[in-house]
């Protein structure tokens, strides 16, 4: 008796877990859900440091390329941007999108109310050249990790246009 009470307790334990079992890839699936009628997958190796809070320098990260051809950018985001003056693709986090509210303070930015921060909770530095570059816009704000100053992101150049944006990085972690 205890032998068969066994048994169709194991059974019964096998069959919730495969029932309620997901592979890591219909996980990811259901972590975004998107358009993927202009969508191409790619693999893509995270070149520099500015998204170290992020991504390590050199990690290869699954990428849609395209996907704001068909999909709207929404903030968040981790997007690969491309400039026509430049040959090599940035990677950067969508912070604001248009209609958001940016307000600039000394040193610092809110968006919507909120003090601009990066992943660790270090609180974005905006100097008075980027109050210059930001003025009066809105278009989207690409932030990177680096919470410095010197960082090459829109406290450098600036809000950046729709087109810019080529892809998005999913995050593996």
């Amino acid at each position: 008796m205890k032998k068969k009470v066994f048994l169709i307790t194991a059974i019964i334990l096998l069959l919730g877990f495969a029932i309620g079992y997901q592979s890591p890839h219909e996980e990811k699936a259901k972590a975004i859900s998107y358009d993927a009628s202009c969508v191409i997958e790619e693999r893509r190796t995270i070149r520099g440091v500015s998204m170290q809070r992020t991504f390590e320098n050199g990690e290869v990260v699954n990428t849609l390329a395209n996907y704001f051809d068909c999909n709207k950018p929404e903030s968040g985001q981790i997007v690969i941007i491309e400039f026509a003056t430049r040959e090599e693709s940035f990677i950067k986090r969508l912070v604001a999108i248009p209609g958001d509210m940016i307000e600039f303070k000394e040193g610092y930015a809110e968006l919507n109310g909120e003090v601009l921060k990066n992943p660790a909770g270090e609180v974005y530095k905006f100097f008075e050249r980027s109050h210059r570059i930001l003025a009066n816009e809105t278009r989207y704000l690409v932030l990177s990790d680096d919470a410095g100053e010197n960082a090459f992101d829109s406290r450098r150049y600036g809000f950046i246009d729709r087109d810019h944006f080529k892809g998005l990085v999913l995050k593996t972690h």
